[in-house]
């Protein structure tokens, strides 16, 4: 069985100008981005939507460690107990630029410091380890086995409770589906398909579908169901609002039968998931 989800659009948060904030600034817009998802989160289950990517700016960053659990503990309680008891999955993705496989040591530490604060917002929303991290490789500097190696090396130095969160995709320039899975393999981490990069850059001769079953060997019970991502949008395009009935109708009738979770990646955001149930039936 196919579960469809969104991205929720980075746009409808609160963020500051200011490249430092201070606490009490910080917590300000947390408040209001936790609140802002808890108002998708029921719109989402007024529809039957179960999933759902929130922006990595959800809980701002700011030059003091803060305690969301301890600032936010009424949101977070609430917040948490809903995801909970409608058994809800949330996905996010540290910037662009956060890369593990960089040459450059403090471009690898931020990423790092990235992904932690990534973990820790899906901490915060007190969901399991099914809800997860979604990273690519990387670009290839100058040899690919070079950049590969300082993944894996970068990714053995994240904590446990982040390295349990973290599934890598193939995208569309770098790294085909099967060359990240190979190094997903040595990490023992799981894989997300990312059916459009796929199609950009198959480097093999199996299906979609057939890759996707390859796929999900990489998923494990405590992962949840494997996670693909379907956008209509181009390396280097702009998103689109629309959702194209045969272009994601051929996408489904080749998946369907495979139990996944889906990421519609579309500016329309959750009105893009109401048009594709809409193909569906």
């Amino acid at each position: 069985m196919l579960r469809l989800g969104y991205v929720y659009p980075s746009g409808k948060l609160l963020r500051s100008s200011k490249n430092k904030l201070s606490a009490k600034k910080a917590i300000s817009i947390g408040r209001e981005n936790a609140l802002s998802i808890a108002d998708a989160l029921e719109w989402n289950n007024e529809h039957g939507i179960k999933i759902l990517k929130i922006p990595f700016e959800t809980l701002p960053i700011c030059s003091a460690p803060i305690s969301w659990e301890e600032e936010l503990d009424v949101e977070q309680q609430v917040i948490g107990n809903f995801i909970s008891e409608h058994q809800m999955r949330l996905f996010m993705q540290p910037p662009p630029g956060a890369s593990l496989s960089s040459p450059d040591p403090d471009v690898r530490k931020r990423a790092k410091e990235s992904l932690t604060h990534a973990a820790a917002t899906l901490n915060f929303f007190s969901t399991q380890t099914d809800s997860k991290i979604i990273t690519t490789v990387g670009k290839v500097h100058k040899r690919r086995r070079e950049t590969s190696k300082r993944f894996l090396a970068s990714f053995r130095e994240l904590e446990p409770q982040v390295q349990e969160r973290v599934v890598v995709k193939n995208d569309a320039l770098h790294w085909s589906f099967y060359e990240v899975f190979g190094l997903a393999g040595k990490l023992e981490i799981p894989v997300a398909f990312n059916y459009t990069a796929f199609l950009q850059n198959r480097f093999t001769e199996l299906s979609a579908e057939d890759t996707v079953k390859i796929s999900s060997m990489s998923w494990k019970k405590k992962d949840g169901a494997q996670k693909i991502y379907y956008s209509e949008t181009l390396s280097g395009q702009k998103k689109k609002n629309n959702l194209s009935k045969n272009a994601f109708l051929k996408f489904y009738t080749e998946l369907k039968d495979n139990p996944a979770d889906i990421i519609i990646d579309s500016d329309a955001g959750g009105r893009a998931v109401l048009k594709a149930q809409q193909y569906i039936n």
